[in-house]
């Protein structure tokens, strides 16, 4: 193991690394990016056959925050015609399952198992156990100590 890195993006666009655990955003990121530079990275990702765990990311603006240029950007994001006319989606390649939206999403994007998985795939993803702080807490701990060396 050569480097432990909370965010390899750059290198596995690069080509410096052939192994990643990372999340399917920054896998996508990288495999966006390595498109774009032409760095000739072949970046594939997948869940294990024994399965893994799910997460879903979430934001949320307060109403207070109405006129905000981040409700601006949000609705932008979320606006179907997205950015340059593109779906965002499409942009972002991170799945949306609001199904009235899916016939806006880009053939290559919604077709990609990596992003938008089938359904034997979404059989093997569990939802984390909810754990006690301390407990938290602890993982936290010993992952900051992993990455640090100690």
């Amino acid at each position: 193991m050569r480097n432990i890195d909370p965010a390899p993006i750059a290198d596995i666009a690069n080509n410096s690394i052939c192994l990643s655990l990372g999340w399917s955003g920054d896998m996508e990121a990288a495999r966006s990016r390595a498109n774009e530079a032409k760095t000739g990275a072949n970046i594939a990702y997948f869940v294990p056959r024994e399965g893994s765990v799910i997460t879903v990311d979430m934001l949320s603006i307060p109403a207070r925050c109405a006129a905000s240029p981040q409700r601006r950007n949000m609705d932008e994001l979320l606006d179907a015609g997205g950015r340059d006319g593109r779906p965002s989606r499409t942009y972002i390649h991170y799945p949306n399952w609001y199904s009235a939206s899916l016939p806006l999403v880009q053939a290559s994007v919604k077709n990609d198992d990596a992003v938008y998985p089938d359904q034997a795939t979404l059989a093997r993803l569990i939802s984390p156990k909810t754990v006690p702080l301390d407990y938290s807490r602890l993982l936290l701990g010993s992952g900051h100590g992993f990455v640090r060396g100690n």
